[in-house]
């Protein structure tokens, strides 16, 4: 059976540091897999920093169209069974493929795989196992999302049906169902994803109205098709940058995105809401308590009343709510000077 990957990286305005993801991805990839680079629109040198590569990188510029429309291209253009995801700021370890790859063979009926992942920040520091800060994190997380250990099946070490690489300490891997989990929290990164086209069939695209969370729905909505593999090591490198990030948000956009997402995935699966339905009233009204008090702490009682209104929430948010926004803002005034120093 073919066990190609192909690489999709999808880019915009981020010449300086393309070459790097591009680097690691080479790195990372065996005979027969392939680098396809999704130019979304970018106006700075982006072309010159591909073409630099001896190595053959099909190149495709877009109309600027967001980030899930560019990986939907590359999507698209995959010649491979499996496709991986790196984002043109971040970066991978060098045996990344191969562990996926030989996980991905050994479970023949996991939809995707997908790792664990560190943070290089801009001092040169590293922050660790970026999943538990991301499970319990209230824009992307819950304070019930349980460890991924717990939701998935027992440990296989990886040594138990693969050899590891030279330098590789042994691990483990764990496979089930993420559907009910990614109710809580967002475990999946594209970064850390590699998926088998053939079972993912026409779910396997990315939302191309938002430009928020997308990856988080592709990915819910994979994991409704059948088992994922998570390798319990870090693999990807989300490297921080003073660049733009797309996840460069406010809370409040982040919360709204989350709600949205919330409704539009298991919110619209009856099947899912006829077992689950506590669970998923009790996520999505703890996100929309939080969006109302971030609105209401930063003097928006407009946007705070409208959506309370139509997405309900506790009575004591939406009297606050309705009072008089002068008399709301100066409270809030006096409670910021009263914290002052």
């Amino acid at each position: 059976m073919n066990n190609s990957v192909s690489v999709v990286i999808p880019t915009f305005n981020r010449s300086r540091l393309l070459p790097r993801a591009i680097q690691s991805a080479l790195a990372a990839m065996s005979p027969g897999d392939e680098i396809l680079v999704i130019d979304d629109g970018s106006t700075d040198d982006t072309p010159a920093s591909v073409q630099q590569f001896d190595q053959t990188i099909r190149y495709v510029r877009i109309e600027n169209s967001g980030p899930g429309a560019a990986r939907n291209v590359g999507i698209r253009m995959a010649r491979c069974s499996y496709v991986a995801f790196l984002d043109s700021d971040d970066q991978w370890v060098p045996d990344k493929l191969e562990l996926q790859r030989n996980v991905m063979a050994a479970f023949p009926s996991v939809v995707f795989s997908f790792c664990n992942m560190f943070a290089t920040l801009p001092s040169g520091d590293v922050q660790h196992d970026l999943h538990s800060d991301w499970r319990t994190h209230p824009r992307i997380g819950s304070d019930s999302a349980p460890l991924l250990t717990e939701i998935l099946g027992p440990a296989a070490p990886y040594s138990s049906f693969a050899r590891l690489p030279q330098g590789r300490a042994d691990f483990n891997v764990h496979v089930g169902d993420m559907y009910a989990a990614e109710l809580e929290a967002h475990y999946v990164h594209s970064d850390a994803v590699m998926v088998r086209r053939e079972l993912a069939g026409e779910l396997f695209h990315y939302p191309e109205e938002i430009r928020l969370m997308e990856d988080y729905e592709c990915f819910a909505r994979l994991a409704k098709i059948g088992p994922a593999a998570y390798l319990d090591c870090e693999l990807a490198d989300l490297t921080t940058h003073s660049g733009d990030r797309l996840t460069d948000v406010d809370d409040v956009r982040h919360l709204t995105a989350r709600i949205d997402l919330l409704q539009r995935v298991w919110g619209a699966d009856p099947s899912f809401l006829k077992v689950h339905s506590a669970r998923y009233r009790h996520i999505l009204e703890s996100k929309v308590r939080l969006r109302a008090r971030l609105l209401i702490s930063s003097g928006r009682l407009d946007e705070a009343r409208d959506h309370l209104k139509a997405s309900g929430g506790p009575l004591s948010y939406r009297l606050v709510a309705s009072l008089p926004s002068a008399l709301v803002n100066n409270v809030l005034r006096v409670r910021k000077k009263m914290r002052s120093p």
